[in-house]
């Protein structure tokens, strides 16, 4: 899975899919940590919201996941985590650990849990040393986050893995029935069926065969069905097949969910689909879109890709006038956010700001400008920049 999201990944120009997050896999070790060992203890510099957890108590069952306000897909999965430690209150404790690094600075650390509040809905840690965070993910040579760790009530490991299947794996520690030597390979088995559903839900294609296919996946495996990537992909799928009725209930569903846990990723994927032109013309779910699009600007702020995803809204609703005084803006910001003459991505993200604000010839400028930034060495960010720019130059020389 983590392979796949890292294929699919691109960067968040205007509002797109969140990356994987990987680090260099160290050569030839082999994991010391694994399931059926005793857990390192947590070692947490500051504890950010809820409780302290200064020991894991025997007959508790404990889920302690690895972060990082860089990590896109550890901020999709934060809202999962609050509603499991909703759902499951009294009976399992949700622990997010994040340790600093050149770019999870402590006050970073702190402004992301503080803008989120207290609707994350479980306990967050912060380290400023390495200590536990090598003890548990190095120790079981996980290279990637989000990584989660179950702690089951006899104090042993139950299961390391990625969040997704959390739902899959948290009832039956409670029961007592999860088997780890039964219970990997099918989730393997889960986990492969997944790549092969999600990768053909976003490829170009027929809409109503790749729903089609989401249903199969659905019917086998219904709680992994409805998570946020899936949730996702489908909404844009029923955009495509102007299937309106039905993605408009779904995302109005994922915007009150949303707003429970100042989610912006799901807020901004509900805003980018419903803002798709095949949604054109459709008031009531353009009229989503825009509210979607807002709510996110409200909790992130006044960044680049927030005011461009809220110009898009606009615009697919109608709204020229909205679309004309925040133009400047998101430009502005974008400006800003470019980080030095080799930032091909931010400046990618100038030309979504011009073409938002509906200047196709600076979109251009800017487009041509970040395809010369990089270098062609670099085949890999080279063909990724290119691609992207097709969006405002057309097809690359």
């Amino acid at each position: 899975m983590r392979t796949l999201l890292l294929t699919l990944a691109v960067a968040l120009i205007g509002g797109a899919r969140l990356s994987a997050a990987d680090e260099p896999k160290p050569a030839d070790t082999q994991p010391t940590l694994k399931v059926g060992d005793a857990p390192p203890p947590l070692k947490a510099t500051k504890w950010l919201a809820g409780s302290e957890v200064k020991a894991f108590e025997s007959g508790k069952v404990y889920v302690v996941e690895f972060w990082a306000t860089w990590c896109g897909p550890c901020v999709v999965m934060m809202p999962h985590l609050g509603d499991i430690q909703e759902e499951l209150a009294g009976k399992v404790t949700v622990i997010g650990f994040t340790a600093k690094d050149a770019s999870n600075t402590p006050e970073r650390v702190s402004e992301f849990v503080k803008k989120r509040g207290n609707k994350l809905g479980y306990t967050i840690a912060y380290a400023d040393d390495r200590e536990t965070y090598d003890a548990y993910m190095k120790a079981s040579g996980q290279n990637g986050i989000p990584c989660s760790f179950v702690i089951g009530k006899d104090g042993k490991i139950a299961y390391i893995g990625h969040p997704l299947f959390l739902d899959e794996v948290l009832p039956k520690v409670l029961a007592g029935t999860w088997d780890a030597a039964k219970g990997a390979p099918e989730l393997e088995a889960a986990d492969k069926l997944w790549d092969e559903t999600y990768s053909a839900l976003m490829k170009p294609g027929d809409p109503a065969a790749q729903l089609k296919q989401w249903e199969e996946f659905s019917a086998k495996w219904p709680r992994l069905a409805a998570d946020p990537y899936m949730t996702s992909a489908r909404l844009k799928l029923l955009v495509a097949a102007k299937r309106f009725a039905e993605a408009q209930k779904l995302a109005e569903t994922v915007v009150t969910k949303a707003a429970k846990r100042n989610d912006v990723a799901a807020l901004g994927t509900v805003a980018d689909a419903v803002s798709a032109d095949a949604a054109a013309g459709q008031a009531d779910l353009a009229a989503v879109g825009v509210k979607a699009a807002e709510s996110a600007l409200a909790i992130d702020g006044e960044t680049a890709t927030a005011l461009i995803r809220v110009i898009k809204a606009h615009a697919v609703a109608g709204n020229a006038a909205k679309v004309k005084e925040l133009g400047p803006k998101a430009v502005t910001a974008a400006e800003k956010e470019v980080t030095g003459d080799k930032d091909a991505i931010g400046t990618l993200r100038v030309a979504a700001a011009h073409l938002a604000a509906g200047d196709k010839a600076k979109a251009k400028a800017a487009a041509e400008k970040a395809i010369g930034m990089v270098d062609a060495q670099n085949a890999g960010l080279k063909k990724y920049i290119e691609d992207q720019a097709k969006k405002y130059v057309g097809e690359s020389k």
